[in-house]
């Protein structure tokens, strides 16, 4: 209960500075923001292991604690010159005392650093960046940098960046060394910055006024750390791309289409101690990869066509999306992301698969019916891996050491407005087969969610989503979320969620329960307020897919702007 009075009481006194809107700064040519979000979090029910220094035994206790992170930008804009700068803090309050204070410690350490820090200057058709940049090459696949949650996956370089645009050709050039959020939300323990070394360029070029072309490079340099794959492990050197794309923006006057091929070469070592020589011998070991993707889209009167391809070869593994993997000092890691695949599947599903060595595509059609305010929709999509089941046999029994791995997916829904009463509602269903590793999952799946109003500016939401898995190997599961939000536009929302999830193992958990509440006193600031459980699992945006902690407690998060 003291964790959440704390809570609430840094959100009342947050809450004041609102008024201080007036305080907006200008100064000549100058406009200057400032944006302050505070994100804390009390966390119930937490287990810290550790070993008794008296006993020799390993303990578990559970104990609740306090986190509070801070972010904090400030910039300035003029017509040919900006800069700013991001001031991150992160604050955590454990266990009292003992074995379990001291393993907290170890585990989660306060932060402040400043994070981010830039310089923009802009002059005809060249852009001049320094400091920490983002930047993406064609789609993505080659290099991509940039930020997808400011308090949780979030990479620029620190370096420099130059853009140069002047009619129909076009560069980009940018490197530096890689930054990343160093506590974030999904993951709170810190995490130092890879300090990889990045480096992108790209020329683009549209000879006709109906084609594009572009020709990128890349590179990635890991900052070696030896001490995490000495023993025979691999670490991943260095990894490069070429390739280019051709679009075409107006395809005939009804569509577009778009393709982009990369050539992957990666370099790993690996470190194994020689017995003889009595030192650690490192080898470094080369891997090439390919990645083709296109695009195509058709409008044709009431129908809508989206066809999609892509066959990824040798890009798993240490070469996956372009990510190093950074280790933390109690041996746990995370990658971290210096591209984009793109997945081509639906990014609505609660298990999503992560091939990325595989020959596939999909094919969406929507057509809309005449003078109902109708859209049905079906999509279709498959994966095949490149490589055949390997079995081993050793005496009579034969054992699968590399494993196929396919996908099918069929869905279809509609999609209904009726204009006369603010509805808008859409119902889907599909059938969805995944090999991998020897499982063979048949999985069904129903969606469905409605808005219509209430009276003035009240309105109601309505969603929900059931997946039901069966497995050949393992037991049969099936995972659910239900949710409820009224909204009162555009000042105030308040939802009630619903999770089921009976998939093994459920470690004695298979309900969950939260609240959120919105409030938005300013048209670009807020607060939120989240209760209660949430089952965590998979959240994907642009290409990149995490796994998200289960969490128990109160979060709160506070965002105002000047």
């Amino acid at each position: 209960m003291r964790r959440l009075t704390t809570l609430l009481v840094c959100m009342a006194v947050l809450w004041q500075p609102a008024d201080a809107a007036a305080q907006f700064l200008s100064v000549g040519d100058f406009d200057f923001s400032l944006t302050e979000t505070v994100h804390a979090d009390s966390h119930w029910g937490e287990t810290v292991t550790y070993q008794d220094p008296a006993t020799g035994e390993t303990r578990k206790d559970t104990y609740d604690f306090f986190d509070i992170k801070n972010r904090l930008n400030l910039s300035a804009d003029s017509s040919w010159l900006s800069f700013g700068a991001r001031m991150d803090s992160a604050h955590f309050f454990g266990p009292d005392g003992g074995e379990a204070r001291k393993d907290f410690d170890e585990t989660y350490s306060n932060d402040l650093t400043l994070e981010k820090v830039f310089m923009r200057a802009r002059r005809r058709g060249l852009t001049v960046e320094i400091g920490d940049v983002y930047g993406c090459l064609g789609k993505g696949m080659a290099l991509c940098v940039k930020k997808l949650d400011e308090l949780s996956i979030d990479t620029t370089l620190r370096g420099a960046k130059a853009v140069y645009q002047e009619g129909v050709v076009g560069v980009t050039a940018m490197g530096g060394v890689s930054n990343i959020v160093n506590v974030g939300d999904k993951l709170e323990e810190r995490l130092d910055d890879p300090n990889d070394l990045v480096v992108g360029l790209e020329g683009r070029l549209a000879p006709l006024q109906w084609m594009r072309l572009s020709m990128h490079t890349s590179m990635i340099k890991d900052k070696e750390q030896y001490d995490q794959i000495l023993g025979g492990n691999f670490g991943r050197q260095s990894l490069s791309m070429v390739g280019g794309t051709f679009s075409v923006p107006d395809l005939f006057g009804f569509g577009s289409f778009f393709v982009e091929y990369d050539r992957m070469t990666n370099r790993s070592i690996s470190y194994e101690y020689d017995s003889t020589d009595k030192e650690f011998q490192h080898s470094v070991h080369g891997e090439e990869g390919n990645a083709l993707y296109a695009m195509t889209t058709i409008d044709w009167g009431l129908f809508h066509l989206l066809g999609e391809m892509k066959w990824y070869d040798g890009m798993g593994g240490d070469g996956f999306v372009g990510a190093n993997v950074e280790y933390r000092e109690d041996g746990t890691s995370e990658p971290v992301y210096y591209g984009a695949l793109p997945p081509l599947e639906d990014d609505q599903l609660f298990l999503q698969p992560e091939y990325y060595d595989v020959l596939g595509g999909r094919v969406r059609l929507d057509a809309e019916l005449p003078w109902t305010n109708t859209v049905l929709f079906v999509n279709y999509a498959y994966f095949d891996d490149q490589v055949p089941d390997e079995v081993e046999t050793v005496g009579d029994q034969q054992f699968i050491t590399e494993h196929d791995y396919f996908v099918r997916h069929f869905y279809g829904g509609v999609e209904q407005r009726v204009d006369q009463l603010s509805i808008v509602g859409t119902l889907s269903a599909g059938s969805r087969r995944e090999k991998k590793l020897g499982h063979d999952w048949a999985m069904r799946h129903f969606a469905g969610d409605v808005v219509f109003p209430l009276f003035g500016p009240h309105s109601m939401e309505l969603e929900g989503r059931w997946e039901t898995y069966d497995d050949t190997v393992a037991s049969d599961f099936s995972i659910s979320r239900m949710a409820a939000t009224y909204a009162w536009a555009p000042m105030f929302s308040l939802s009630g969620v619903y999770e089921h999830s009976d998939e093994p193992p459920t470690q004695g958990k298979e309900n969950f329960v939260s609240g959120e509440l919105v409030c938005r006193f300013r048209s670009d600031s807020s607060a939120k307020v989240v209760v209660g459980d949430t089952r965590g699992g998979l959240r994907c945006a642009g290409g990149v897919c995490r796994i998200f902690p289960p969490f128990s407690g109160v979060r709160g998060e506070l965002t105002l702007r000047f």
